[in-house]
């Protein structure tokens, strides 16, 4: 895309150098511990440990069935291996993208850039279900690099079995190939959202055959506000505007930083195909966003729009000219907005860490209570969901783990059981974790809570 008269062994050096900045970053953000000791969040268990249950009502609220037949492979890995799968299939997907651009120092810093996005770093908690959307995203790369128009339209629809949005990564790639016109883009972008709808008629069908029910039925948790009268839509376009609103103020300074950087170029000769193939990529995302918002009255978190973060980064290098002074002044931008995006990796990572930790805590003193045996009932007593010792663990996918990992029966405990340990620490100092007849407590709030999921 970019040409570029660096000597040969520059090139290399430039490359050595990323590579070393790249593995540092790895380190020190807390992604190579994450590998070493995965953290799974606790409804990505579902489809590590097969839980039929929960998988039924993911199918029936989502219909990703693509991820409920990839749970019978990866049900047979583990929590790292399936970190691994994701680590070594983004750095894939996005060295695609990145080596459509000639000049190794602005596509050695939009890796960067891409790598770090804020997004992927939430996304990266869910490393059971993002690895075989990362996957998925491989051969449709190969797809788009050989033009197979037919296949992508397949991919487009079978994504949607999957999750529709890591498809801004392989249309990203359309933007930065010269293979691409701006018509045979918009052919491209024409075959996606064809795709996108009839893949929903799919997956409603499939749902249809197997739970009687057209189309997937909205989790209540998500505050769905379904169309019944015109003043739906209002409200629904409401609240539209307020997640944009939310949008800009997470991403405030990148786009700051974006928007002088384009006021800047602008007065300067720019590359006006891709410039409108991005906005294009841009419009189409954030049309389909606005559209689920309006048609459901679901905000989308704004923790899973993955495409601003690339339409970001991506306009910084659209607008990089061939004069040195802007070239390196949008260098320096996306290492900011790689240095901003490593943050929330490093405070993601460390969080899932303290929540692993917190883990090892509880089974540390499980062992000291059982002598080192794992034949006794581990019963954690309270609502999971609302508070605990602390406030930052997420106790279902404790449980979760604990039962994979160390093999030790996890339950909740029901109402009759709750007043029982209530009385007992009451008259015992009010211990948090203990031994009850032949059970180990784990007292976490007053609010009984019980589920019939199998953990």
């Amino acid at each position: 895309m970019f040409s570029t008269s660096t000597p040969k062994y520059k090139n290399l050096a430039i490359h050595i150098i990323f590579i070393l900045i790249f593995f540092i970053a790895v380190i020190e953000t807390n992604l190579f511990t994450n590998l070493l000791n995965t953290f799974i969040a606790h409804d990505d268990w579902t489809y590590l440990l097969q839980m039929q249950a929960r998988l039924s009502d993911k199918m029936i609220t989502e219909g990703r069935w693509l991820q409920y037949l990839w749970s019978f492979v990866i049900v047979h890995t583990s929590p790292e291996i399936c970190f691994l799968i994701c680590f070594i299939s983004y750095i894939i997907v996005l060295l695609t993208i990145t080596r459509t651009i000639q000049d190794p120092l602005t596509a050695n810093t939009l890796f960067l850039a891409l790598f770090f996005n804020p997004v992927i770093s939430e996304l990266f908690k869910w490393p059971v279900t993002l690895s075989v959307e990362l996957l998925f995203c491989i051969p449709t790369l190969f797809i788009l690099h050989k033009k197979y128009y037919k296949l992508f339209f397949l991919f487009s629809i079978l994504v949607m079995l999957i999750y529709p949005l890591i498809f801004s990564f392989v249309l990203l790639y359309a933007v930065f190939n010269n293979k691409y016109s701006i018509i045979a883009f918009c052919k491209l972008i024409v075959i996606y959202i064809s795709g996108y709808f009839i893949g929903i008629l799919l997956l409603s069908i499939i749902n249809y055959f197997v739970f009687s029910r057209f189309g997937v039925e909205i989790a209540l948790w998500r505050n769905p506000h379904p169309i019944h009268h015109l003043y739906d839509i209002y409200t629904n376009i409401s609240l539209l505007f307020s997640q944009l609103i939310t949008l800009i103020q997470y991403y405030l300074y990148p786009i700051i930083a974006t928007v002088i950087f384009c006021i800047v170029t602008s007065f300067f000769k720019t590359d006006r195909t891709n410039f409108i193939k991005l906005l294009i990529f841009g419009l189409i995302f954030l049309g389909l966003d606005s559209m689920i918002t309006i048609s459901s009255g679901v905000v989308i978190p704004v923790n899973r729009t993955i495409w601003f973060w690339l339409f970001l980064s991506s306009f910084i290098v659209i607008n990089n000219h061939t004069q040195h002074w802007i070239k390196y002044l949008s260098i320096v931008l996306l290492s900011l907005l790689a240095i901003w995006g490593m943050q929330f990796f490093y405070f993601n990572f460390k969080h899932a860490q303290d929540e692993l930790s917190y883990e090892k805590f509880i089974i540390y003193n499980y062992y000291f209570l059982t002598n080192n045996s794992n034949n006794t009932n581990l019963i954690l007593c309270g609502d999971p969901h609302i508070s605990s010792p602390l406030n930052f663990v997420q106790f279902d996918g404790v449980a979760l783990s604990m039962s994979y990992r160390y093999h030790i029966h996890v339950q909740y405990c029901n109402n009759d059981l709750m007043k029982q340990i209530q009385n007992y620490r009451s008259k015992n100092n009010f211990p948090i974790m203990f031994k009850y007849n032949h059970d180990v407590i784990m007292y976490l709030n007053n609010t009984a809570w019980y589920t019939d999921w199998k953990l």
